[in-house]
C-alpha cells in the first residue's frame, strides 16, 4: 500500500475531501472550519447533524463504529480525518486508521486515556512535576470512603473513566461524597458513557478564574490556539451541578502573556515530554485541551483532554483566519512546520442553549425548534447544532440535553456577549434554557 506520507508540497497544494468524526457543535464549529478551507473539495461528516448537512454530506455511520468509517474513508478516498469526540479515540480510531495507511488527526488508544482515566493522567502528571491539584486514587469503595472521612472540604470526587462530561462532583459534605462514590463505584451509574466504576480520583477543591489552553501538536512541536473560558456549571454565578458546557468566551478575561508564558514553561512544554517518554513510544499527533486554574500558586492542571473543547471550540475555531487544514494535515503527517497563525482580535462568546432539565438524564425531547435563521440575521452571529434533528415531517427538533450553541462576537467581550444573548432571544422551543451570566464570572 502507498504511504500516506505527504511532503510538505504536496500537503501545501493537494485539494482533498475530509471526514469529520461527530455529531455536536463541536463538530459543526469543524464542519465550518473545513467547509472554508481552499484545500478542501467536499466535507463529509458522520453521523452529524441538520445543521451541518447545509455544509456538509451526512454518512449514516456511528462515531465508534470505527471500522465502517474506516471502510468508507478508504472507499471514499479521503484526504484526512478529523476526530470531534473523545470516545472514537478510546474505541481506536486513529490505531486503525493509519494502520490503514489514512491520514488522521487524532492520538492513539493509548495515548488517549489522558482524558480517559484521571487517575492515569494525575499519576503521569505527577511524576513531572506539572502543576495539578493534590490528588488520592482510591481502587476500591471502601478506601474512597475511608478517605473522604478524613478529606478537607469541598472535595472534588472524579470518576476515573468516560462520564460525557457529567461525572465530576464538587462535595460540600462528607455524605456528599458518600454518596457520589457510592453511585460511582457501587451502582455503575456512569457505566453506559464507559467509566467502569472501579477507580475513583479524590482531588483538592481549588479557587481561582479557570481558562481553557487548546494546543496542535505533532508531539515535539505545538502551536498554541487561541485561549477560552468555559462555563460548567449549570447555573448562574457557577453554581449547580456540572455539565458538559454551559458556554464559554474566547479570549480569556484574566489572560496575560506573563501568565501564558508561565503556562507553556511550567505545564505544556513538560506535558508533552512526559507524553513521548510514556505513550508507548508513538509521537503524539493531534489536540491537547487543558482546562487550568488560575491559583494563588500559579495555574495547575484540573483536566487534560484529547480533543477539542465542547464549546470552546465554537468560541475558539471562528476566531482562527488562518487556513487550518494544511496545520491539521502536517500534524496526522508527524510534521508540524507552520507556528504562528492568524487569529481575530475580537472577542467571542458562545452561550448553550440546553433543556431546562439538562444535565439530568430525563430530557424533554422531540419539541420544534424556531428562530434559527432570524438569529442569525443578527450582526456577528452564527448557530451551530448541538443536539438536533429532523423529524418524519422534516422539521427542527431538539434530540439532547445542549440543543444549540449561539455565538456573537464583539470588540468587547460586553458586545460578543450582548450579540449571542440577542442571537438567543429569536429561538424558541418549549424546554428552552440558558445561563444568562456568561462572560460576567472570570
Amino acid at each position: 500500500m502507498r504511504s500516506s506520507q505527504l511532503n510538505s508540497k504536496e500537503v501545501a497544494m493537494k485539494r482533498i475531501d475530509v471526514l469529520v468524526i461527530g455529531n455536536g457543535g463541536r463538530e459543526h464549529a469543524l464542519v465550518a472550519m473545513c467547509k472554508k478551507s481552499p484545500r478542501v473539495k467536499k466535507v463529509f461528516v458522520a453521523p452529524g447533524n441538520p445543521g451541518m448537512g447545509k455544509l456538509a454530506t451526512l454518512v449514516d455511520i456511528h462515531s465508534t463504529d470505527i471500522n465502517a468509517l474506516a471502510a468508507f474513508a478508504q472507499k471514499n478516498q479521503i484526504g484526512l480525518t478529523v476526530v470531534g469526540p473523545e470516545a472514537p479515540l478510546e474505541a481506536g480510531i486513529a490505531d486503525l486508521f493509519r494502520h490503514k495507511g489514512l491520514l488522521i488527526c487524532g492520538p492513539t488508544a493509548y495515548q488517549a486515556r489522558l482524558e480517559l482515566s484521571k487517575a492515569f493522567a494525575a499519576k503521569l502528571l505527577k511524576k513531572y512535576d506539572i502543576p495539578i491539584p493534590s490528588s488520592k486514587v482510591c481502587t476500591t469503595p471502601e478506601a474512597a470512603i475511608k478517605a473522604v472521612r478524613c478529606a478537607q472540604y469541598p472535595l472534588v470526587v472524579k470518576p476515573d473513566g468516560n462520564t460525557g462530561g457529567h461525572g465530576v462532583k464538587i462535595c460540600k459534605t462528607v455524605e456528599q461524597a458518600i454518596a457520589h462514590i457510592n453511585a460511582v463505584m457501587v451502582d455503575h451509574i456512569y457505566a453506559s458513557k464507559g467509566d467502569s466504576g472501579n477507580c475513583i480520583v479524590l482531588q483538592e477543591y481549588l479557587e481561582g478564574p479557570e481558562i481553557s489552553i487548546t494546543l496542535l501538536t505533532d508531539g515535539k512541536k505545538y502551536i498554541l490556539l487561541p485561549d477560552a473560558r468555559d462555563y460548567k456549571q449549570r447555573y448562574d454565578d457557577d453554581v449547580g451541578p456540572m455539565t458538559g458546557s454551559m458556554g464559554s468566551v474566547s479570549p480569556s478575561p484574566v489572560m496575560t502573556e506573563t501568565l501564558r508564558s508561565q503556562i507553556e514553561l511550567d505545564i505544556v512544554q513538560p506535558l508533552l515530554v512526559a507524553v513521548r517518554e510514556h505513550c508507548n513510544g508513538n509521537a503524539y499527533c493531534g489536540v491537547l485541551y487543558l482546562a487550568l486554574m488560575i491559583t494563588n500558586q500559579g495555574p495547575k492542571v484540573l483536566e487534560v483532554n484529547v480533543r477539542f473543547g465542547d464549546s470552546e471550540a465554537q468560541a475558539i475555531l471562528p476566531r482562527i483566519q488562518s487556513d487550518l487544514v494544511p496545520v491539521l494535515l502536517q500534524i496526522a503527517n508527524g510534521r508540524l512546520e507552520a507556528n504562528a497563525l492568524e487569529i481575530d482580535p475580537r472577542h467571542a462568546a458562545c452561550v448553550n442553549l440546553v433543556s431546562r432539565k439538562y444535565p439530568a438524564p430525563d430530557l424533554m425531547r422531540e419539541q420544534a425548534i424556531t428562530g434559527i435563521e432570524d438569529a442569525e440575521t443578527v450582526a456577528g452571529v452564527t448557530v451551530y447544532h448541538a443536539g438536533t434533528k429532523s423529524n418524519e415531517q422534516g422539521q427542527l427538533i431538539a434530540d439532547g440535553g445542549r440543543v444549540l450553541n449561539v455565538i456573537g462576537f464583539g470588540q468587547t467581550l460586553q458586545q460578543a456577549t450582548q450579540q449571542a444573548y440577542s442571537g438567543t432571544a429569536h429561538i424558541q422551543f418549549d424546554d428552552k434554557s440558558m445561563r444568562t451570566d456568561i462572560g460576567e464570572c472570570s
